[in-house]
């Protein structure tokens, strides 16, 4: 059975079924967003992985991949994450 929830003031607040006995335990999982692999890693293997890790390295090391900033920009608004205010 799932039972949602919600944390408040560092409690998990939920809504019980009235079948559950006070005092009953439960266990609770996160419930995280799923991260879209792009498709050519979900089938591919792993020479053809390889093979776009390399070009992808290719691009960065020839500056043609995106700043660090950008990407960790659009990753914290992606994700509802706060901003980070100071990298390394």
């Amino acid at each position: 059975m799932v039972v949602k929830g919600v944390v408040r003031n560092g409690r998990v607040e939920v809504d019980a079924p009235p079948e559950w006995a006070e005092g009953s335990e439960v266990n609770l999982e996160l419930d995280e967003p799923e991260i879209e692999v792009p498709l050519e890693l979900r089938e591919g293997t792993r020479e053809e992985e390889l093979a776009i890790l390399r070009e992808a390295y290719a691009e960065a090391k020839a500056g043609l991949g995106q700043p660090l900033e950008e990407v960790m920009e659009e990753i914290e608004k992606h994700f509802g994450y706060p901003p980070v205010k100071q990298r390394i």
